[in-house]
């Protein structure tokens, strides 16, 4: 797997800057770190984390259907305008 950004020593002001130097003169390096790093991110995400633990739950329940959440989520998951439930979507993978 691919680097998600660059690592230098703790303190190096000169490593930094000529990290900064390097992704400067390299586009397709630079777009690649990207990619990954929002990658990285979105496997980390509480929506992408949500839906692997109600797959876990549903398998551990030996339920094969996708899990959905029940009709009354919590007050942090309501639509702000109505308070009604907002629905749970399926993550997608962030686009490039």
């Amino acid at each position: 797997m691919a680097g998600a950004g660059v690592l230098v020593a703790p303190g190096d002001v000169r490593a930094v800057a000529d990290a900064i130097a390097d992704l400067a003169r390299e586009p397709e390096r630079r777009l690649a770190l990207s990619r990954e790093a929002r990658h990285r991110a979105w496997e980390i995400s509480w929506h992408h984390s949500e839906k692997a633990l109600l797959h876990a739950y549903a398998a551990a329940l030996g339920r094969a259907e996708d899990p959905q959440w029940p009709e009354s989520r919590s007050a942090g998951d309501r639509n702000e305008r109505n308070g009604t439930p907002v629905p749970l979507q399926a993550p997608t993978s962030p686009s490039d």
